[in-house]
């Protein structure tokens, strides 16, 4: 029995692994296609001066794609071999997730208008930038990815004495309860019949909760249903330390 068992787990592995290889093969070949279609047009017709503008910038968005493809498995293999060589360093909360999630609207060709800001931490929080980078990457994409109507995002910040809330909330189609518990595993997926053509590797999310447990904080997932929005609540340490720069692993510092 014990054998059966394991061999069924195996074989979803395996088969989990398959879909991971498939998915991140499409993810690769479909921008690389459309970089390599734009540029032989570049090479073989007299293009207008306009559309080459709008080449070149369908060109950075494809290419940031792979960009964050890259980055996303190269931060699962660190994960996978426990290697956190981060470079953290010491930002105001605020300021600092405002402009990573701002760089990411930017990046994905979101209007800023679409984003909306509340609340006030007002502390101090020790960062790995690229890294937290990386998890409104994510998140913004996924926003992006499972909405149908005009996309909203809310962040809303908010502190206790030991730690700062950033909530990152949508009005995308919103998650299952049955999918919950399982959207930060590895190579997890969600399937909707609303959008059946949503592309991906099923790592953004554990990538996002990996991050955030290697800067000691937790994120949670949570929905009202479905067509009710996705919100993911992300709790970082503040910093209370004097020293204003660390480097290199996440145990040289201490916070309350």
């Amino acid at each position: 029995m014990l054998i059966f068992r394991h061999l069924n787990i195996q074989i979803k592995l395996n088969t989990l692994y398959d879909n991971f290889i498939a998915n991140v093969t499409h993810e690769l070949k479909s921008p690389l296609s459309s970089i390599q279609l734009y540029l032989e047009t570049l090479n073989s017709r007299d293009v207008p001066e306009e559309k080459k503008k709008e080449f070149y910038v369908l060109m950075m968005r494809d290419a940031e794609r792979l960009k964050n493809l890259v980055n996303s498995i190269l931060e699962i293999a660190s994960m996978d071999k426990k290697k956190f060589y981060k470079d953290f360093e010491v930002y105001k909360a605020d300021e600092t997730i405002k402009k990573i999630i701002l760089e990411s609207a930017e990046q994905f060709q979101l209007k800023q208008s679409a984003i909306r800001f509340s609340g006030d931490a007002g502390c101090d929080i020790l960062l790995d930038r690229n890294s937290i980078k990386t998890v409104f990457d994510n998140l913004v994409d996924n926003s992006i990815k499972y909405s149908i109507a005009p996309l909203e995002i809310m962040i809303k910040f908010k502190r206790n004495t030991k730690k700062t809330e950033i909530e990152f909330s949508d009005n995308g189609i919103g998650i299952p309860n049955e999918e919950i518990k399982k959207i930060f595993q590895k190579f997890h997926r969600i399937y909707d019949k609303d959008i059946p053509n949503v592309k991906g590797t099923g790592l953004g999310l554990y990538v996002v909760r990996e991050i955030i447990k290697n800067h000691k904080g937790k994120v949670f997932a949570f929905s009202e249903g479905k067509g009710k929005g996705s919100r993911f609540k992300i709790e970082l340490p503040i910093y209370t330390e004097k020293k204003k720069s660390v480097k290199g692993n996440k145990k040289d510092f201490k916070n309350e």
